[in-house]
């Protein structure tokens, strides 16, 4: 607690300093028309048209990894995270790669197939400590996430706090360690990083109203989780991470069917999710409809066949 308070103190007032190393992004490389198009699509969000695109380079035997690049970074911002990890590892440290910066698809591909450690390790490889503070604070933020989804507590924490003192007033930093105190069972200092950063900004984030879903939950406060899970919703749609951890609330509270609706939902479905997919298994398991919890876990299997809690599901769908 000495140590929250600590860096609580530095929100209002001190500054922090940040480790600095030479590490600088390039643009993309030239190439025939078709690839340029590619490229163009992926530049424009047209991630459907430039994977077709990168498809067909492949197909036609291209020797180089920038069509792979392309094509792992436009199935990965799909959400097609188990296709997409193949090319993107083909394609890491190419200039296409780095250019697009390649390394945030990566590592968010590699914690959707539950493989949170390698995630942070890809983050981390490309991490500009030259950069702006904002910068630096969002990409040990999303290590904390990687960790946490390997539930490496203590490196987790650690990242957090890092942020924290990279930039102390920082809302993302103290959101971010809220969360981690919060997964932890440490409701007093989750509380007191939520509050700092609530103070910071008039604007509620959809992980600040996720952290205040725990903490109503922490409380025995269904109601009051219940309106906060709806505020995150409505503030992030399309984050998928959120829509399993609301899932996961919803099975908590034996919310069943609703929480069947929210998987069954089209753009939930259609994302390769390991979290989404096993929440769906967990669900499933509540109903006791153990055929279609085992169909969810040859998905599982299927995607990503290393993960490490498919044999523990399958050890429960058997028990």
């Amino acid at each position: 607690m000495k140590r929250h308070i600590v860096i609580i103190c530095l929100a209002f007032g001190l500054g922090g300093t940040s480790p600095t190393a030479a590490n600088t992004d390039v643009g993309g490389p030239p190439g025939s028309p078709r690839f340029q198009r590619a490229v163009q699509d992926l530049k424009a969000g047209r991630n459907i048209s430039a994977a077709q695109a990168a498809r067909q380079l492949i197909e036609h035997g291209a020797s180089t990894p920038a069509p792979q690049a392309v094509m792992g970074l436009a199935l990965g911002r799909q959400g097609l995270c188990s296709h997409a990890l193949p090319h993107l590892a083909s394609a890491k440290g190419t200039r296409t790669y780095i250019g697009f910066q390649g390394s945030v698809t990566h590592a968010d591909c590699l914690r959707a197939a539950g493989q949170g450690r390698e995630a942070w390790g890809v983050r981390q490889e490309s991490m500009n400590w030259n950069r702006h503070d904002q910068h630096v604070v969002n990409t040990l933020v999303s290590g904390v996430e990687d960790l946490v989804s390997a539930s490496a507590w203590d490196e987790a924490t650690e990242l957090a706090h890092r942020a924290i003192m990279t930039n102390p007033s920082s809302v993302v930093a103290h959101t971010s360690m809220a969360r981690v105190l919060l997964a932890q069972g440490d409701l007093s200092g989750a509380e007191l990083h939520h509050w700092v950063a609530r103070l910071n900004t008039p604007r509620r984030t959809a992980a600040m109203h996720v952290n205040q879903a725990g903490i109503a939950e922490a409380y025995g406060d269904v109601i009051g989780a219940a309106a906060a899970w709806r505020r995150a919703r409505k503030r992030n749609t399309k984050d998928i991470h959120i829509v399993a951890q609301y899932v996961g609330w919803l099975r908590r509270v034996g919310h069943l069917d609703r929480a069947m609706s929210v998987i069954e939902e089209r753009r939930v479905g259609a994302k390769q999710s390991s979290e989404m997919l096993i929440e769906s298994i967990r669900v499933r398991l509540e109903r006791n409809e153990l055929e279609a919890a085992r169909m969810v876990w040859g998905r599982l299997a299927n995607l990503y066949p290393d993960h490490p809690m498919t044999v523990a599901l399958l050890k429960e769908i058997d028990g």
